[in-house]
């Protein structure tokens, strides 16, 4: 069970990290999502006692079982909500078929997996209840787009399907795996929660900035975008990632029309020794108890003898 002293701090410093050096970067945020993903695993690693000055106060942990007990619950509750979000995804996949008899997209999605240098060919989906693309299958890349973008112009399908094709690319969806697998062993740090829905956020705008690098106009991307996002109140599979959502779309597209300049390496590298040693220091680092009896606790010879020579029965004469 991972220490929630630990896992709240370390959260917070990588929250405070990614707003200090830019919300629209996706590497601080999933360095600390990481950190809390191997946290567990650092109570293996050897102890370090150190030895505290004369009189320091030591804090005696008590049991702490009823705390495991509550932990496994919670980790038994969100593990199923995970089962119950895998099984529902594979339900959806199911009502969805390959793309036919569709030219027009076959051409762009072969000029975009040119565009992007995908040596692997990602599969197109059709699905007839969608109302947004999305990006899905962790050992089977897939694009899932609804029935109306076989009406769809070049323009629009290059905007989508290499937007689409960029989470592939980058790896978002296993990030938002592991993502969602620090914040089942963490299901007790509101933190880590709002860290993986930041990350979720920053992916769309990385995946952005890839789209506008292969030539694509910002203004009429940034109308794709619009044009697209999802409904409020529609919902896609948890285990998806939607190519435009009613929640982040303002600042999407305010990136898009004035992007910043991204952050330089060092707050990065610092982030990462940062989360790293408070990590480390924290799970190895133990006070060194010295067992002693205190004065109070000792017995002078005529107790001893006292006690020994007592009658055991007193009620009996």
């Amino acid at each position: 069970m991972p220490s929630p002293f630990v896992s709240l701090l370390i959260a917070a410093l990588g929250l405070i990290a990614v707003q200090l050096a830019g919300r629209r970067t996706p590497l601080l945020t999933a360095i600390t999502l990481a950190t809390l993903l191997t946290l567990p695993l650092f109570a293996y690693l050897p102890k370090i006692h150190l030895q505290l000055p004369t009189g320091a106060p030591v804090a005696i942990e008590a049991s702490a079982s009823v705390y495991v007990r509550i932990y496994l619950v919670g980790l038994a509750v969100f593990g199923g909500k995970l089962l119950l979000d895998l099984a529902a995804f594979t339900r959806w996949k199911i009502a969805s078929v390959p793309l036919a008899n569709a030219p027009l997209v076959e051409e762009v999605l072969a000029t975009a997996h040119e565009r992007l240098g995908m040596s692997k060919k990602t599969q197109v989906r059709i699905h007839r209840t969608l109302k947004s693309p999305v990006a899905a299958g962790l050992f089977k890349p897939t694009v899932y787009l609804p029935e109306s973008a076989l009406t769809w112009d070049a323009n629009t399908l290059q905007a989508v399907l290499l937007h689409e094709l960029g989470h592939h690319v980058r790896r978002d969806l296993w990030a938002s795996m592991a993502a969602r697998l620090a914040c089942l062993v963490h299901w007790f740090n509101p933190l880590a929660w709002i860290l993986r829905r930041r990350l979720l956020t920053q992916c769309e705008f990385a995946c952005d900035a890839r789209v506008l690098a292969t030539g694509i106009d910002a203004r009429s991307y940034a109308h794709t975008l619009c044009d697209l996002a999802l409904p409020k109140g529609s919902r896609t599979p948890a285990l998806a990632m939607a190519m435009a959502t009613k929640s982040s779309l303002r600042d999407r597209v305010e990136n898009l029309l004035s992007p910043r300049r991204p952050p330089s390496i060092f707050p990065i590298f610092a982030t990462l020794l940062l989360t790293l040693g408070t990590a480390l220091a924290l799970s190895t680092l133990r006070p060194a108890i010295e067992r002693t009896f205190s004065p109070s606790s000792t017995y002078s010879t005529e107790e001893v003898e006292l006690r020994l020579t007592a009658n055991p029965f007193p009620g009996n004469p």
